[in-house]
């Protein structure tokens, strides 16, 4: 939903614009380097340096601004979140100077959200809540709906559902009120997300049906973000064949669109329908055999009489085997090796033999998981965590796993074939159709001997 968020750069690109007391090489200057960040040009951030030394030697306040916030951007997209907080609080140094109230709440609300990506909720909503109260000042209510919304978003994260469905409720208001599509698609996304949380499931459906009558036909983002919200509800429903359709449809979207923030969102609901699927279809009662349910108990005691029976001559002997066998599995328990995987709070996320697994893949924060059921059947589990720690975990069983790529880390027991040439390698490993990428600093020779 960050997407949303893009609506404060373009508001500030229109400030830009009706500033007609700047130069005209300022403008250009502007208009170009906001273009550059439009279409992800390579010398985005030259251009934006450019601008920057441009309005500070004409002491154009809003070029600075905007030269700064660009350079926020970039760096934000790039994951440098302490770069792109200095920058984004020289852009708020300089409209403060300025005493530009519209532009200090913009920057508030940028800084606001590099916390959010990096999970420091309690830290975000300070920043979001100050660019609200300045807001309050201005008559822009469609910016003051984006601040309600992003609040409604943190108190979503931190669990306080009451608090995220009120304020998600007042931006929605405010956007229906000025008619704005987009505006109510989100706060209505935001709504049916708290309702599914709170096991609403009913005030859920009936406002993603509601959805419906706003969304945009040609907007990737909300239209997977509907499609998670419905494989959600399905999933609580138990109606795991819609759950997994809505999933798909949602991936198809993505690929349609080349729209890959919501990807691992998709992978890790995937992840956990199946799973909710597997568990119901174990708990499903058997049919009782009616005979056996009758004769049950006399069965029970005629075996027992004819075991205790029989104890009183092999007593001694089946003494004697039942401690060798106990003493042999014992033996062969401890030979088990279990991969443990535990959040900071020291919470098992996963445990599996190490035998049972094929390998890791990294997707962005998260690690997938792939290995083998009880059936010897490929599963798949999504973790919030590095490929780092998994190899520091892994790293007694040196003869067994290799980490062949900066994604991927094999289990060597499992390659079915190595295929391309020096220069870009694959492995081919059982059970997965996908070959994985080789390093070209990886010595092939430790997994095709």
């Amino acid at each position: 939903m960050q997407f949303r968020n893009t609506l404060i750069l373009f508001l500030l690109i229109f400030f830009s614009k009706l500033s007609l007391a700047q130069t005209n090489e300022l403008y250009l200057l502007d208009s170009s380097a906001f273009a550059a960040l439009e279409s992800n040009a390579p010398d985005i951030t030259e251009q934006a340096n450019v601008l920057l030394e441009a309005g500070k030697k004409a002491n154009a306040p809003i070029q600075q601004i905007n030269a700064y916030t660009i350079l926020g951007i970039v760096n934000k997209n790039k994951g440098y979140y302490v770069t792109a907080v200095e920058f984004y609080n020289k852009a708020l140094e300089v409209a403060e100077s300025a005493n530009d109230i519209g532009r200090i709440s913009a920057c508030y609300n940028n800084i606001g959200t590099v916390y959010q990506i990096q999970e420091n909720y309690s830290k975000a909503l300070s920043y979001f809540q100050q660019s609200l109260d300045l807001e309050e000042q201005l008559e822009n209510p469609l910016q003051k709906s984006i601040r309600l919304f992003n609040i409604g978003d943190m108190y979503r994260e931190m669990d306080s559902l009451s608090l995220a469905l009120i304020n998600f409720n007042s931006s929605l208001l405010i956007e229906k009120e000025h008619r704005n599509n987009e505006g109510i698609v989100y706060a209505l996304l935001g709504i049916a997300d708290v309702y599914l949380r709170l096991d609403r499931n009913t005030d859920a459906s009936l406002t993603l049906e509601e959805v419906d009558r706003y969304i945009n036909a040609n907007d990737p983002e909300t239209q997977i973000l509907q499609d998670l919200h419905y494989a959600e509800l399905y999933r609580k429903q138990g109606k795991f064949d819609k759950a997994l359709a809505a999933i798909k449809k949602a991936r198809l979207t993505s690929k349609k669109y080349d729209f890959k923030v919501h990807q691992s969102d998709i992978l890790e609901k995937e992840i956990a329908i199946n799973e909710a699927a597997e568990r119901v279809s174990k708990k499903k009662p058997k049919r009782e055999d009616s005979f056996l349910s009758k004769w049950f108990v006399p069965i029970v005691i005629v075996i027992s009489l004819i075991f205790f029976s029989a104890a009183k001559v092999i007593g001694t002997r089946q003494k004697s085997k039942e401690a060798a066998k106990h003493k042999e599995l014992k033996k062969t328990s401890s030979k088990i090796h279990l991969f443990e995987l535990k959040n900071d709070a020291g919470k098992l996320l996963l445990q599996i033999e190490m035998s049972k697994i094929i390998a890791f893949e990294a997707n962005d924060n998260y690690v997938i998981t792939y290995y083998l059921s009880e059936n010897n059947e490929l599963q798949k589990s999504l973790q919030r965590t590095s490929l780092k720690k998994v190899e520091e975990l892994i790293s007694d069983d040196k003869q067994r796993f290799f980490r062949v790529h900066k994604s991927y880390i094999i289990n060597k027991r499992y390659v079915h074939s190595i295929g391309g040439k020096s220069q870009a390698y694959k492995v081919q490993m059982q059970f997965i159709k996908e070959a994985m990428p080789v390093s070209r600093s990886f010595d092939i020779e430790q997994i095709s001997a």
